[in-house]
């Protein structure tokens, strides 16, 4: 049973099956009491990682979902761990992105493009990174049309170099529909 809620990903439901053959007050005389030992730590670290995504403490989740992926490599719950992996990167993305931090926005999409290869949700996570680039580069528009005198030169460049990498990587994404004027402004 413990093994097939593992399979399922309900790792708090294999724990506790693995508890029953595990624990102080069981007496299991096999080897199932250590391969219980050891699916239950695969169980405990996964749940780890999936706690600290829970708490948006997304650096350290990440760093326990890649960790998960490197001791347990053959673990029934790789696939588990991989999407919410995945998911971890597109809800730090968005944060980062709604808090106009759009520089390490930029860094965690990119990361999240390397983890999903060319698998699902490749296609939303160069659309959400092409629309960060176009944000990134509104926003350096803004702080030059702020600005008092000759404009900034680091921020055109940097506004220009953002749209430029939208329409030569990004040319499929919705975002690059408004790059010509963008790049005219």
């Amino acid at each position: 049973d413990a093994r097939g809620a593992q399979a399922r990903g309900d790792c708090p439901a294999a724990v506790r099956g693995f508890d029953l053959v595990t624990g102080p007050f069981e007496l299991t005389l096999s080897r199932d009491v250590r391969v219980a030992t050891a699916l239950r730590a695969e169980c405990t670290a996964f749940l780890d990682a999936q706690q600290a995504q829970e708490q948006r403490r997304y650096q350290d989740a990440v760093a326990a979902y890649r960790a998960f992926r490197t001791a347990h490599p053959q673990s029934v719950l790789v696939p588990f761990a991989s999407d919410r992996l995945q998911r971890t990167f597109a809800a730090w993305a968005a944060e980062l992105r709604r808090d106009r931090q759009f520089d390490r926005a930029v860094g965690v999409y990119r990361d999240l493009l390397a983890e999903v290869g060319r698998g699902p949700g490749v296609a939303q996570a160069r659309a959400d990174l092409a629309a960060t680039y176009v944000e990134r580069s509104a926003d350096a528009r803004a702080r030059v049309a702020a600005a008092t005198g000759a404009p900034p030169l680091d921020a055109v460049r940097s506004a220009v170099a953002d749209l430029l990498v939208v329409a030569q990587e990004f040319a499929d994404t919705p975002a690059a529909g408004g790059v010509p004027t963008a790049l005219t402004e």
